[in-house]
């Protein structure tokens, strides 16, 4: 388990002001799930009852090798919280769900009983592969009856072309954040979403240039805030895929994405975070150095809530001085003139002077 302490420093008003007036100290425990992460991948844990279900190449009951990857292929996995708080020994998830092909990552509605989940392009005990000779990823729905899953349906938005994958819903149910390279995209996987329209869905909508990039942008996460937090490569960061975060604005532009920074982000993958709604307490998943396996999940509680440190990033970052050029002109000619005395105010009642000696 490791503490760390992170201290934040703004400009406000285009002045600087004192370390001890700026400083946010902000409190983040980072812990290696170490009862349920192998020496095989773990990833992508996503909420369910007293516990987590996540995604691993353990090879638990299918043994099936993925040629691509090099590697097993990947399965649902629950694990259940014991009385001490800790999850216990993980088990496979349903085996209607599971298969010998890929399945997961996944998420669910707010109530528990519809579950959104990456399946490789296998259905009704057939396997299409793509015109590129691949099995490509999409996304499937299923519902819970009583101690049952349902069989899984395709969605309309899915494809078999390209991949379409990693589901994450919004809190009102209407909303659903996925990654793909279909066509018209910026490049690789991009993210997406598409609105519910009474019982079907909308049209995919690419998140733009704020959000995506020419590399993959993947392991969307939407929070009940309106953060979304994903991973890319495609920004500057600290090493492998990294994990950012943007929200929408009032027009339905997407913010600037902005990294996350340590501990979440390593010189390694870092990806797949999920928040619970009081914003302390999460999971995301990593290689970074001294982990059990190739991928291992990670727990974070953070103790005065990731909200409140997005809200002063945002504020230190919006009170940013910024370069600006002053033109004098003569007004009458609107010709422009050397010379002059120019005063401006930085904030406050504070004045800055200087003379223009352009010539």
């Amino acid at each position: 388990m490791t503490r760390y302490i992170l201290a934040f420093v703004g400009l406000f008003g285009g002045m600087s002001i004192s370390a001890q007036d700026a400083t946010d100290i902000f409190d983040v425990t980072v812990k290696n799930e170490t009862n349920i992460n192998s020496e095989e991948l773990e990833f992508s844990a996503s909420f369910f009852e007293d516990g987590i279900l996540f995604i691993s190449s353990r090879e638990d009951v299918f043994k099936y090798i993925d040629r691509r990857l090099r590697d097993n292929t990947m399965g649902i996995y629950s694990a259940k919280r014991g009385e001490d708080g800790q999850l216990q020994k993980p088990e496979m998830f349903s085996n209607r769900l599971n298969t010998k092909y890929h399945e997961g990552p996944l998420c669910f509605d707010m109530s528990g009983n519809d579950l959104y989940f990456t399946r490789s392009n296998y259905l009704r005990g057939k396997l299409k592969k793509s015109e590129d000779g691949w099995v490509k990823l999409r996304i499937l729905k299923a519902q819970r009856n009583g101690d049952t899953w349902g069989d899984a349906v395709d969605l309309p938005f899915n494809g078999d072309e390209f991949e379409t994958c990693h589901p994450s819903l919004s809190p009102e149910g209407d909303r659903l954040y996925f990654s793909s390279d279909r066509p018209g995209g910026l490049g690789g996987l991009d993210i997406y979403y598409v609105e519910k329209e009474g019982e079907d869905w909308g049209d995919p909508v690419n998140l733009g240039a704020t959000v995506n990039t020419s590399s993959d942008d993947v392991f969307p996460f939407i929070h009940a805030d309106g953060h979304l937090f994903f991973s890319s490569q495609g920004w500057d960061g600290i090493g492998g895929l990294d994990i950012l975060y943007t929200s929408q604005n009032e027009d339905g532009s997407w913010q600037q994405a902005e990294n996350l920074n340590a501990p979440f982000n390593s010189d390694k993958d870092d990806f797949g975070l999920i928040l619970d709604l009081e914003t302390k307490n999460g999971y995301f998943s990593s290689d970074r150095s001294g982990g059990q396996g190739k991928d291992d999940i990670y727990s974070f509680y953070a103790s005065q809530g990731l909200s409140k440190l997005l809200k002063d990033r945002s504020l230190a970052n919006a009170a940013k001085p910024r370069p600006f050029s002053v033109f004098v002109a003569d007004n009458a000619t609107g010709s422009e003139l050397s010379g002059a005395d120019i005063a401006f105010s930085t904030g406050g009642n504070e004045f800055v002077q200087y003379t223009d000696d352009h010539r």
